[in-house]
């Protein structure tokens, strides 16, 4: 009788996991089309479920919902090629915010500024190789302004391709990580769980 309990508590457990990183990938899908076509702006809005799902669950959900997140962007705009290769940077994503959420650092909220920090620097070096080595430093996208102004002030493009990316990545860190804190936040309020403290 207790085996059987058990065995219905791990299905319950495993169909949970299932759910939210399902339901992560198809949000982030949502923002990220909303972002590229109604609003057109230079940050990138792929990530919030990314950051959320490894909140709860670790690196693991973390990684996959980033690397399904981009693969779904592959699909959703014509199979470009350009999605893919920035599944790296998802996924570095997921995997830095899960392993802080496994070592229990959202138990403080001041540690979302390092959360923030971390994912921008990581974020900007990830997708500044991807851009220079795969795409020769031009995604034909909003950020590519960005690089071109900082070019023509006489930077590399190697170097411009980073620095261009570290305010974009950091206003879309900021935004992500503190609204998928929100989330999380009530998520382990609904849960009963111990909630964050501020410092």
């Amino acid at each position: 009788m207790e085996n059987s309990i058990e065995k219905v508590k791990n299905k319950n457990s495993f169909s949970i996991v299932i759910s939210i990183i399902a339901i992560s990938i198809l949000l982030n899908l949502a923002l990220s089309w909303f972002n590229n076509t109604i609003i057109k702006s230079p940050i990138f809005l792929d990530s919030i479920f990314t950051i959320l799902s490894a909140m709860i669950l670790g690196p693991i959900a973390g990684i996959t919902v980033g690397a399904l997140t981009n693969a779904g962007m592959e699909f959703i705009y014509g199979f470009s090629g350009y999605y893919c290769p920035f599944a790296a940077c998802n996924m570095l994503t997921g995997l830095i915010i899960g392993i802080m959420s496994r070592r229990r650092l959202f138990d403080k909220s001041i540690y979302l500024t390092l959360a923030v920090l971390l994912l921008t620097l990581a974020n900007a070096l990830m997708g500044s190789f991807i851009a220079f080595f795969v795409f020769k430093g031009y995604t034909n996208v909003q950020l590519d302004l960005i690089i071109d102004a900082l070019v023509n002030t006489g930077m590399s493009l190697s170097t411009a391709s980073f620095w261009s990316r570290i305010p974009t990545n950091l206003i879309d860190k900021i935004l992500s990580v503190y609204l998928a804190f929100i989330m999380y936040y009530f998520y382990r309020k609904k849960r009963g769980e111990p909630l964050p403290s501020i410092f």
